[in-house]
């Protein structure tokens, strides 16, 4: 009810119908509404993604609908580790009918340097969401000279794909194994020891998907440090 004696209804049509305005008795409008079954979105690859020289991965696509594309990503999963869980990278595009390139540097991504399966994702006003075809190609990665660091990127990529707490310990059992003599290997290194045994005894006691993400920000960032001389 507004200020001056207006009225406002919000309804959800779902199918063919009339609506009618009444006040008193009296007809004010009449319409006739013919429902349009809203399209889910369409979306597919324009290639495969090339790697700028920034070790970016540059991905061009097409996508379309009817009441407009509302968001757009691209999930990737390595590819033959049956049961490794995929990750959704978010992506710039929005639209009726469009075709662009969106850029996105994955080389912090758990599973860089793996080859990948990925499928572009579009969702539209309605919530609807649809697959393009899959495709295949190899993550870039960051390069790391320091063994240990290289050690740690991989591990990290091993858990990401770990379908169960199985696999899981088998990446604890590893890092357990980096640990070994700390006075031998570790000199000058204590705070590297002391990351890598909290990123073990971090994946023994995960409960959720936070717990393993905050094993591999640790690990992440161990590696780097290494890289880099220093923590």
């Amino acid at each position: 009810n507004g200020s001056d004696g207006d009225y406002a209804a919000t309804a959800t049509i779902a199918h063919d119908g009339r609506v009618r305005v009444r006040v008193a008795g009296h007809v004010l409008a009449d319409w006739r509404v013919n429902v349009i079954a809203d399209a889910a979105p369409r979306i597919a690859f324009v290639g495969t993604p090339k790697r700028t020289e920034q070790d970016a991965l540059a991905f061009h696509f097409k996508a379309s609908d009817d009441y407009g594309v509302t968001q757009v990503s691209v999930m990737v999963a390595p590819k033959n580790r049956p049961g490794a869980p995929s990750v959704t990278v978010p992506l710039d595009g929005a639209g009726k009918n469009f075709e662009q390139t969106s850029f996105a540097d994955l080389t912090s991504n758990p599973y860089a340097g793996m080859l990948v399966e990925a499928r572009m994702v579009a969702r539209d006003g309605a919530g609807q969401r649809t697959l393009s075809a899959p495709i295949s190609f190899t993550l870039p990665a960051r390069i790391f000279t320091d063994p240990l660091a290289r050690a740690l990127v991989e591990q990290r990529g091993n858990l990401a794909a770990a379908p169960n707490a199985g696999a899981r310990r088998h990446v604890a059992d590893m890092l357990a194994a980096f640990t070994i003599a700390p006075e031998r290997f570790f000199d000058g290194k204590r705070s590297a020891y002391m990351a890598i045994r909290s990123a073990r005894w971090g994946i023994l006691g995960a409960r959720t998907p936070d717990d393993l993400n905050h094993v591999s920000d640790l690990l992440w960032d161990t590696a780097i440090a290494l890289e880099r001389g220093g923590l």
